[in-house]
């Protein structure tokens, strides 16, 4: 992923107007490119397996429901590595 930037005349604040521009009748139109930097980070899920957890939900017990919940945020962080 980049993201570039261009000051041109379609720009909100127009062109770059230099000190010698009304001179040599000339603008700038400088532009930047930008790409983020990878960060490692560590993440740690701390999950309660406790005989709580095995009480009954509308949809079946509160561990069902919390491995689900665990599938669908690590398919979410897989799907955000691999941007």
């Amino acid at each position: 992923m980049s993201v570039k930037d261009q000051r041109d005349a379609t720009a909100r604040d127009g062109e770059v107007e230099l000190f010698f521009s009304r001179l040599f009748q000339r603008t700038a139109s400088p532009s930047a490119t930008a790409i983020p930097a990878k960060s490692v980070r560590a993440v740690a899920l701390v999950l309660d397996v406790s005989g709580s957890m095995n009480r009954r939900t509308i949809t079946g017990t509160r561990l069902t429901a919390l491995k689900k919940a665990v599938r669908v945020f690590l398919s979410e962080i897989r799907v955000s590595l691999t941007v």
